[in-house]
């Protein structure tokens, strides 16, 4: 843990990722402040280690560092998707529905990967309201939830009208 404290040395790459690996909960806060590092590599590495942990706590640093960062979106979106429950889904559903193509299409894509039902509104709005967003990627998402394979549009619109309202 002293490793991870240092302020230079490669030591603190491996430090900050085996924590994470060994799901090590009690550094926890150390984490969240490498994760806000200058230092990239160290930066990237702990939102991983976050990841791992899948601890809500880390849920409010990883969504400020999603938006802040959004050339970083796939890992820290990913962190964010590896943590249990409504906070993150809805998180998750949120970033789905931003104007930033990076973090929307892998919000999209982590939402399919979770198989969570309660996202289904969401994503068909999307599909409904949104035309820009890539139809390929929310069906996929859909698909991977509901089990159907539809293959257009008005398909899962009307599959939705039919089964959810």
């Amino acid at each position: 843990m002293n490793v991870l404290k240092e302020s230079e040395g490669e030591g603190r790459y491996g430090a900050v990722w085996s924590l994470g690996v060994l799901q090590a909960t009690e550094v926890l806060d150390d984490l969240i402040a490498a994760s806000k590092s200058k230092d990239s590599k160290l930066s990237l590495l702990a939102i991983e280690a976050l990841g791992f942990l899948g601890s809500p706590k880390a849920l409010s640093t990883l969504t400020a560092l999603a938006e802040k960062n959004p050339d970083s979106s796939s890992i820290i979106v990913s962190a964010i998707a590896s943590i249990p429950g409504e906070e993150s889904r809805k998180v998750l559903e949120d970033f789905a529905q931003k104007k930033n193509v990076s973090l929307q299409q892998v919000a999209i894509s982590e939402l399919g990967e979770r198989k969570e039902r309660a996202s289904i509104p969401v994503l068909m709005k999307i599909l409904h309201e949104n035309e820009e967003v890539s139809f390929k990627l929310l069906m996929l998402s859909l698909s991977s939830i509901t089990g159907k394979n539809f293959h257009s549009r008005n398909e899962w619109l009307n599959w939705y009208k039919l089964n959810f309202k």
